[in-house]
């Protein structure tokens, strides 16, 4: 069943992977746009070489996808400012981030109406941006209405509310509850331990460096206040906002090089260096060292598949949403509730 198991969840695993890659590429792309090429070097090895980022590049998971749904809208936004037809590219992404992760996706929305509204001088015009998130909508759309007709109890109880008010104002079933501040040093600190390079920023650069570091701060605030506020705060939804980390890391490194470099002779500066590299590269072999580590749920899914005769249903006991059952499970998984099994006469097997 292991075996099984493993074919099984490879080509999801395999999206993300790709994903992932593209998410480098496109941030190496911005950032080279922003700063300078010798930035988004850097910022593209900060974001291959952060933990959480790296962590889920091996998972089936929906939330790199979305980085890079959101990633490549505010780069064609940003190549809208001087080619319209950019936009177009912008409201496609758009869509397909929506069609990706719903209500998460929406974070270049607030992006690039406050950048449009409070910092860029180059106005693009309303309608033209009207018409693109109405292709966004074009996109979208059609898969929400056809589910909400032909399953209209499911797609508001399985999406709408548990979309929206089991995440913002309840913790979901399954995951360990996080504050507001541990989920931030999570996020910021412990899973992201390069994060604070971005603090090179605060040294003197140019004035239209400056206004770039405006909107990748906006980007980073329009996905992390929402988070912080809801009531369920996962890691991995802020897998979004690490491209933008990463390029406020690779040109704060930049600056902080070239301050240091004014201050040391060149054995000193080398030394340094390879004691930088010796650390980035401590943090990939951290998590490969982990690579084949499988979460509690799924060890427990693992046992009873090992230790019960093969084709017997399992029984998830409340956890409806348990990723699991879906991406790792083999077997048919129905959901019972503890007034259910009071009722039954067989015995059968709950996990």
């Amino acid at each position: 069943p292991a075996a099984a198991t493993a074919a099984c969840a490879t080509p999801r695993r395999l999206v993300t992977l790709i994903a992932a890659a593209a998410t480098v590429a496109l941030t190496y792309k911005l950032a080279a746009r922003f700063f300078s090429g010798k930035a988004a070097r850097w910022s593209m090895i900060l974001l291959a070489t952060t933990p959480l980022f790296l962590f889920f590049t091996k998972a089936a998971n929906l939330d790199i996808p979305l980085a890079f749904f959101i990633l490549a809208t505010i780069l064609a936004y940003e190549k809208a400012k001087t080619k319209p037809r950019w936009l177009w590219v912008a409201g496609i992404t758009f869509g397909l981030g929506i069609l990706t992760r719903s209500f998460l996706a929406l974070t270049p929305l607030p992006v690039i109406l406050l950048d449009q509204m409070l910092f860029e001088k180059r106005k693009i015009p309303a309608m033209h941006i009207a018409l693109a998130f109405a292709l966004s909508l074009t996109i979208a759309l059609p898969w929400h209405l056809a589910v909400w007709k032909k399953y209209p109890q499911a797609f508001i109880e399985d999406y709408l509310k548990f979309n929206i008010t089991d995440h913002l104002f309840a913790q979901t079933p399954g995951h360990q509850p996080l504050s507001l501040l541990r989920f931030l040093a999570n996020v910021l600190v412990i899973d992201s331990p390069l994060a604070f390079l971005a603090l090179g920023n605060l040294l003197p650069q140019r004035s239209r460096t400056r206004k770039n570091l405006r909107l990748l701060l906006i980007w980073i605030a329009a996905s992390l206040v929402p988070l912080s506020l809801a009531v369920t705060r996962h890691e991995w939804y802020a897998i979004q906002a690490l491209p933008p980390f990463a390029m406020l890391g690779g040109n704060g490194l930049v600056r902080i090089e070239e301050t240091v470099r004014r201050r040391l002779n060149d054995r000193m500066f080398l030394l340094l260096k390879i004691f930088g590299l010796a650390t980035l590269c401590a943090l990939p072999a951290t998590v490969f060292l982990n690579i084949f580590k499988e979460t509690k749920s799924v060890s427990t899914l693992n046992q009873f598949l090992q230790r019960t005769p093969e084709g017997t249903p399992l029984y998830n006991l409340e956890n409806r949403y348990t990723p699991q059952s879906t991406l790792y499970n083999p077997r048919e998984t129905q959901v019972i509730t503890p007034q259910q099994l009071e009722n039954l006469d067989a015995p059968l097997y709950v996990y």
